[in-house]
């Protein structure tokens, strides 16, 4: 049988051992946000000024029977993207966040953070949607300029 001695002797072994641990893993999430940063960085560098979530996979609802209901996703839902938050155009992530119905003129929208201030994990799983970020990006650029294109052409028969 075990003494509370004994027990702590191996929990302290065991947190111990998990500091070499943790060094690394610190060290490996300021690699982490060097790359967001730099990311971010290269695309607003663009001066695209297009913002782009990537919504794959994202089941959307809708609160009522009524078709003119926007459909919209499920609470706590988040998406990765690229946009203009807190002033700066950036890696970001939004989450859908519900009216609180003890707030008055509370109403259910976005809230959009920049990835940098996500969590560890949410930051790693912002990067695998980078590819498609970037894809998205590149889609929203060719239909601004084909649109700029149509416009052009309208404005030669005026």
């Amino acid at each position: 049988m075990e003494t509370p001695i004994n027990q702590s002797t191996i929990i302290e072994r065991q947190i111990s051992a998990l500091e070499p641990l943790a060094a690394r893993l610190n060290d490996e999430s300021d690699d982490l946000n060097r790359i967001i940063s730099t990311i971010s960085e290269k695309l607003a560098a663009l001066n695209l000024g297009i913002k782009v979530y990537d919504t794959s996979g994202t089941p959307y609802v809708k609160d009522s029977d009524d078709e003119d209901a926007e459909p919209h996703p499920r609470p706590g839902w988040f998406q990765y993207g690229f946009d203009k938050v807190d002033d700066k155009w950036q890696l970001a992530i939004r989450t859908w966040c519900e009216a609180d119905p003890y707030i008055p003129n509370d109403q259910a929208g976005w809230a959009y953070d920049p990835l940098l201030s996500e969590s560890r994990d949410s930051r790693i799983h912002g990067l695998v949607h980078l590819s498609t970020i970037v894809d998205l990006l590149r889609a929203e650029a060719e239909d601004r300029l084909q649109a700029l294109a149509e416009a052009r052409k309208l404005s030669s028969y005026l």
